[in-house]
Formats: C-alpha cells, sequence, structure tokens
C-alpha cells in the first residue's frame, strides 16, 4: 500500500499541518454541530479529503451505504447531480449520510446549480462535503450554503516531522538533508511528500535516495508507448473508443505516471503552440481533464478520465 494511504490520519487531531482547520472541525464535533453542508478549499494534497473522511467516521458513515465520495473532475456534469439526489430520496439505510464531491472546481455550470435544490431541502441524515482547489468556479449561492473552512499549503518544518515519523515508522532513518529536500519539493503538499518519500525508499544508498528525489519531475514525455496511446486519443480524426482503450490498455505504466506525464506532455503542447494540431483552446481542456491526481481511484479513474477525454475531443 502507498505510504501516503497507509498513513492517512483516521482522526481529525491527527491531520498535520492544519491547526486552524483542525480547531475548526473539532469545535464542530465537540458541540455536536456539525452543518450539513461543508466547503473544504485548498492546495492538492492539503488533507481536504481526509477532512471530509475524519468527519464522515464522526458522524458513523460509513460503509457504501452510508458513505459515497465521488471525484468531480470525472463525474462533472447534470447527470451525476441527478444520480445523488435520488440516492439522497431513496435512503436505504439508518443513521447518517455522508456524500463527499471532491475537485469541485470541475463541475458544470448547470450541475453546480441542480445542488442547490438538494441543499435546500436537505434531509436530517445527510451531510454534503464539497472539496476544491479553486473557489473562483464555485457559484456565490452555493458557497452561502455551506460553512467554508480554508486550508493552507503545508508549512517545511510541518513536512519533515511527517516524513521523519513515517521513516520511523517503516524502520528507516532518512539522513536530515533528504528529509528538507523531500519537504521542499512536495510543495506543501503532505501527499506530495510521502509520495516521494516512498519513492525514495525504492534505494538504500543516501546519494541514491537524493538522485531520486532531485530527479522526480524528469517525465519522459518522448516514450513510444505513450506516444501511440497519445496520437490515438488526440487524434483530429475520431477513433473508435475501443482504439482508444486497446493503447490505454497496453502501457505498463502507474495510472498516475500516465497521468502525470499526458499532462507533461499536453503542458508542453500548449506552451509551444504552433497553430498546428489540436486547437490552444482544445489542448488547454484536455490539461483540465488531466490535471487532478488520480488518489484512490487508480486505473478505472484513469480509464474514465480518458474516455472523457475522448468524448470531449469529438463532440460524441
Amino acid at each position: 500500500m502507498e505510504l501516503y494511504k497507509k498513513y492517512r490520519p483516521q482522526t481529525v487531531a491527527d491531520v498535520v499541518g492544519q491547526p486552524e482547520a483542525v480547531k475548526v472541525v473539532s469545535g464542530w464535533i465537540k458541540a455536536d454541530n456539525i452543518p450539513h453542508a461543508i466547503l473544504f478549499e485548498g492546495p492538492s494534497g492539503v488533507g481536504k479529503t481526509t477532512l471530509a473522511r475524519c468527519l464522515a467516521r464522526e458522524l458513523g458513515a460509513e460503509g457504501v451505504l452510508n458513505y459515497r465520495e465521488m471525484n468531480v473532475a470525472v463525474e462533472r456534469g447534470v447527470s451525476m447531480v441527478e444520480d445523488l439526489v435520488e440516492d439522497v430520496a431513496n435512503n436505504l439505510t439508518d443513521g447518517n449520510r455522508v456524500w463527499v464531491l471532491d475537485e469541485m472546481q470541475s463541475l458544470t455550470l448547470p450541475a453546480k446549480n441542480s445542488l442547490l435544490k438538494v441543499l435546500e431541502e436537505c434531509p436530517s441524515y445527510a451531510y454534503f462535503i464539497f472539496c476544491t482547489t479553486d473557489t473562483s468556479k464555485i457559484i456565490k449561492p452555493l458557497m452561502n450554503r455551506c460553512s467554508r473552512v480554508s486550508l493552507k499549503a503545508i508549512k517545511t518544518s510541518s513536512l519533515e516531522g511527517l516524513i521523519r515519523s513515517v521513516a520511523e515508522k517503516e524502520g528507516v532513518t532518512v539522513p536530515d538533508n533528504i528529509v528538507s529536500t523531500i519537504a521542499s519539493k512536495a510543495d506543501g503538499s503532505a501527499r506530495g511528500a510521502l509520495v516521494l518519500l516512498e519513492q525514495a525508499l525504492t534505494v538504500t544508498q543516501p546519494e541514491d535516495m537524493l538522485a531520486i528525489v532531485n530527479n522526480s519531475d524528469n517525465i519522459d514525455i518522448g516514450n513510444a508507448g505513450l506516444r501511440a496511446f497519445w496520437s490515438t486519443l488526440f487524434s483530429p480524426k475520431p477513433h473508435p473508443w475501443k482504439l482508444v482503450a486497446d493503447e490505454l490498455e497496453k502501457l505498463t505504466e502507474t495510472p498516475e505516471t500516465i497521468r502525470r506525464t499526458t499532462l507533461a506532455a499536453l503542458d508542453t503542447k500548449l506552451r509551444k503552440h504552433t497553430g498546428a494540431g489540436l486547437s490552444i483552446a482544445k489542448v488547454a481542456d484536455m490539461i483540465r481533464i488531466f490535471q487532478f491526481g488520480l488518489d484512490d481511484s487508480g486505473k478505472p479513474g484513469l480509464t474514465l478520465m480518458v474516455y472523457d477525454a475522448w468524448v470531449r475531443m469529438h463532440g460524441q
């Protein structure tokens, strides 16, 4: 199991580097007054979804019937909200239920408007937690119905403490200079720090650890298999979904590596756009699809991401 999953905080008090947010959420729990609509806002990897899961546990909402988590970067339209509305109305279980909508900024405008009615007629057992990295893309009526909690990029000192703690639990000693380098490159993200630590722990020599961490952003966009996949997916000539799926299936890289490499290739294309091939608007649209990490969704999440890109490429 990946380190960031293995050591994900299980209680609000365990969340690292977010003292203000932890104080607010702990206050709700202590007063037994958890809001029915919450918006966690802040950079990627700083604890928004983790806090949502901790709150769900406090509410006793665990298991497939009581807890549902959706990545809006993949499920982003009115049909998703309609499915949510039906799920809320057709309550098939006792106790509290929690719906977590991650990457809320990706939700379409009609879908955001559809959510307003859900919040206005919220049953006593229903709790909605929205997570976003960009509140400017959340409509004001929706934000006004939520209790907002801001999370910040985690301080380097807090990340260093987290890295040392996890390394100790793994029975490994990581030199201070490598701990500092990981914390610096993690850019305020606890998840990012633990992903880098996991990469570093694939070797034992300090110089090798440091080389891996320092080169963690070197993504190979020249990979022949990936280029064949991109050629099929981003072709101006529509290819059948089966062909795109077959090219994806041939790749041996991890789903997150495929996503990150695709994003890097699209970023290069956007910055060096000459007018040939995909329109600049279409390139930007593809970046919006691939910009968010897969977290727990893995291969199914990547497949849905690629399918969304295929549909929007050709308007199907």
